[in-house]
């Protein structure tokens, strides 16, 4: 190649992660979604606004599955 691409597609340089996480039906929800939120906010990449957030996503067979979303502009 001898000339520059352009990507016109490509907007800015945000991302949104999608973290799937599994707990067991014994453990205590609400302490799982804000203990895995904290932990998000902790590490430095991670953008604080939008902020993560933490969501129930199913009732698997032995686990329920959570799933953390936070957004990045590192990709």
């Amino acid at each position: 190649m001898t000339q520059k691409i352009e990507n016109f597609s490509f907007v800015d340089n945000l991302i949104r992660l999608n973290i799937p996480i599994g707990i067991s039906y014994g453990s205590d929800l609400k302490k799982a979604i804000t203990l895995a939120v904290q932990a998000a906010m902790n590490i430095d990449r991670v953008l604080k606004v939008p902020e993560p957030k933490c969501l129930v996503r199913e009732f698997g067979d032995s686990t329920v599955n959570l799933q953390l979303r936070l957004w990045i502009n590192d990709p």
